[in-house]
C-alpha cells in the first residue's frame, strides 16, 4: 500500500498503535484493515511500520506495530490511493504461507 503511495520517509517519535478487524472472511478482514490504515495516511499523514500480526483466526485479525508521522519535506508522492477496492479480491494458499491479492483506486 505504501509503495503505491510513494516515498514516505517518517519522523520520530513513533506511538504504539493496534489495528483490530472483524468478520467472517479472512480476506474482508484483511481488506479493511487496510482500508483503516489508508484512513490513518489521509487523515493523519502517518503508515504502520514494524507491524506484526498478534491475531489472524476465525473472526478476528489483530495488527500491532509503531505509529510515524511522515515527513512530507523529504517524501517523494507517486499516487494518491483513493480506496481498497473489493475487486479481485483474494486470499490464497501458497507454499510458506499466504498470498493477498487487493487493487487498489488511485
Amino acid at each position: 500500500l505504501y509503495a503505491t503511495i510513494g516515498n514516505t520517509p517518517t519522523l520520530d517519535p513513533a506511538e504504539h498503535r493496534r489495528f483490530e478487524a472483524v468478520g467472517e472472511e479472512p480476506v474482508l478482514m484483511l481488506r479493511d484493515l487496510l482500508a483503516d490504515l489508508l484512513v490513518e495516511f489521509e487523515s493523519a499523514s502517518r503508515i504502520l511500520t514494524q507491524p506484526a500480526v498478534e491475531a489472524f483466526d476465525a473472526g478476528q485479525l489483530v495488527v500491532s506495530g509503531m505509529l510515524r508521522t511522515v515527513d512530507h519535506d523529504r517524501s517523494e508522492f507517486s499516487r494518491e490511493v483513493k480506496a481498497i477496492t473489493y475487486h479481485d479480491l483474494a486470499l490464497r494458499e501458497i507454499p510458506g504461507g499466504c498470498e493477498f491479492v487487493y487493487i487498489v483506486d488511485i
